[in-house]
């Protein structure tokens, strides 16, 4: 394995995707259907984060406008409905989407190794703290 200051970050960033990815399967597999993904907040003004995500999720990430104040923008909305009663369709309107990162067909098998990977050593870790 690789140990240098990059590696590092990727793997950090990698075993983050790779917990959203186990969370994303249950879903799927009580039977929800998801094509693709809405990101916001903070974290959305890395390409580099969001390509490591599609890659891990298997799905198209979708960026809006303003995608880095959606979290701030959805807080104001909801209280905004709550205190005018006004409909989610008025005051929600769906961003214009910015561009979209799918994931990267070329290290679909990569990927699958080192989540593999992940999934296997978590729960060794994991008991390794109590």
């Amino acid at each position: 394995f690789d140990s240098d200051p990059v590696a590092l970050v990727r793997a950090v960033l990698e075993g983050v995707a790779f917990g959203l990815a186990e969370g994303l399967d249950v879903l799927v597999a009580s039977g929800a259907v998801i094509d693709q993904l809405a990101v916001i907040g903070g974290g959305s003004r890395s390409r580099y984060w969001g390509q490591i995500l599609a890659n891990a999720l298997g799905r198209p990430l979708v960026y809006g406008a303003d995608s880095h104040i959606g979290p701030a923008l959805g807080a104001a909305r909801l209280a905004q409905m709550a205190l005018t009663g006004a409909a989610a369709e008025r005051v929600c309107p769906p961003p214009r989407t910015e561009f979209i990162i799918a994931p990267d067909p070329g290290l679909t098998d990569q990927v699958g190794e080192r989540r593999a990977t992940f999934a296997a050593l978590y729960p060794a870790l994991a008991s390794a703290r109590t």
